[in-house]
């Protein structure tokens, strides 16, 4: 349905965010979903080549995009409220600042390590995963580097 699917703490199903298309709220091809600290929900949708965030009631916020293409793969929110995104398709893990533009830094990989999900080990410290290869990678940040830990 291009849309998440919203459940209650009680398993009531709720409203549907977004809609399927190119516009404003509107998702191509959705692959994963992170809540940030405000409740703010980002979907990293690589149809879209973006990562669109949302409110809680699913009004658009901003877009996290990149100007040589981003095709995201996994998402999450630092408890900043900073936005990281992982693409393998560039090789490449992308810090945006608490409420959306330009990328702060950049983290590019050789093409022998594909980064497809990602997780925050705790306030400093990024995992990257490679599936296609089983690799893990632990990387150190700093205020300078991402963005992370505010």
């Amino acid at each position: 349905s291009q849309s998440v699917l919203v459940r209650s703490q009680f398993d009531e199903e709720l409203e549907p965010l977004g809609r399927f298309g190119t516009g404003k709220g509107g998702f191509v091809d959705p692959v994963a979903v992170a809540v940030g600290p405000r409740g703010e929900v980002a979907v990293a949708d690589p149809g879209k080549n973006a990562v669109p965030v949302l409110d809680e009631f699913g009004t658009s916020l901003y877009e996290a995009t990149h100007p040589e293409t981003l095709s995201p793969s996994d998402v999450l929110f630092d408890r900043g409220g900073g936005l990281i995104v992982a693409d393998p398709i560039r090789a490449t893990v992308t810090a945006f600042p608490p409420g959306g533009g330009h990328a702060l830094a950049s983290i590019s990989f050789e093409t022998t390590f594909v980064p497809r999900s990602i997780a925050l080990l705790d306030d400093s410290t990024l995992v990257v995963l490679d599936s296609e290869h089983g690799s893990i990678l632990f990387i150190r940040m700093t205020h300078a580097d991402c963005g992370v830990g505010r």
